[in-house]
């Protein structure tokens, strides 16, 4: 009996270890799948720098940025990056301020989940996502709210008036403590966060160059924004179109 009790308490104990390494193992397969995403710089025009956890300094063409990183343009300045698996290409606009509050992903090619959180606290940016795949998110994070982006070319200020070119976007705006309801734009729109705590966004169509000109302008100015820098006019047809995307030589990975 007191050899039975004894091989009793040892198979119990094999049983308990057993479940722990292939919890263990199972948990180490899943962070395997999870890789980091890199943020490339393909393009610098002015001055730039970025900060991460371990050193700062000035931004350079090449340079690879991972979650964590953040980058500031300077008054003429603008930064072309390559998201690559993480949502195509990115265009921070001059005088502005983002940081890379997630950059990951699983699995490859199309089927790729990815996780993109980016948090603009100051100026703005556009950016053209291909499609998504089922779980994935891309978030943009603004003094007013989050943009949910899928498959999109858009424009976000850092008080969250978004204009979107192709595609849509998700907004959900919280301005005073105040969350509103997931909020619909679609290619050719614009909306502005509401002014009040629980008000209703302004939805209008996307500014064309003579919007931009004058009474646009202004209200972008009224609601605490800044005028994007991100609308391209055509010097020979005078439209109003996306600014061109920006080529990524070298893709992703070491410059």
């Amino acid at each position: 009996m007191k050899h039975s009790g004894t091989f009793s308490k040892l198979a119990a104990l094999g049983l308990a270890l057993a479940a722990v390494f292939f919890i263990n193992s199972a948990q180490a397969v899943t962070n395997a799948g999870t890789q980091q995403g890199q943020a490339k710089v393909t393009k610098i025009t002015g001055n730039a720098t970025y900060r991460s956890a371990s050193q700062s300094g000035d931004l350079k063409v090449g340079q690879i940025l991972t979650a964590g990183a953040s980058i500031s343009t300077g008054p003429a300045a603008t930064v072309d990056l390559s998201l690559c698996v993480n949502g195509q290409s990115l265009t921070i606009s001059s005088d502005s301020t983002v940081a890379i509050d997630q950059l990951d992903f699983t699995g490859t090619g199309d089927e790729a989940v990815i996780n993109t959180r980016l948090n603009l606290t100051k100026g703005g940016l556009n950016g053209n996502v291909k499609k998504l795949a089922g779980n994935s998110k891309y978030e943009i994070k603004t003094a007013n709210g989050v943009a949910g982006v899928r498959g999109t070319t858009y424009a976000i200020l850092s008080n969250g008036v978004t204009h979107v070119f192709r595609g849509a976007v998700y907004m959900r705006f919280v301005v005073g403590g105040v969350a509103s309801e997931p909020f619909l734009v679609l290619a050719g729109q614009t909306v502005y966060p509401p002014t009040t705590p629980g008000g209703v966004p302004t939805l209008g169509p996307r500014p064309s160059e003579m919007d931009l000109r004058t009474a646009d302008r202004e209200k972008i100015r009224d609601r605490g924004g800044v005028v994007p820098t991100v609308i391209y006019v055509s010097p020979t047809t005078g439209t109003s179109t996306p600014e061109p995307e920006p080529e990524h030589p070298g893709g992703c990975g070491p410059a």
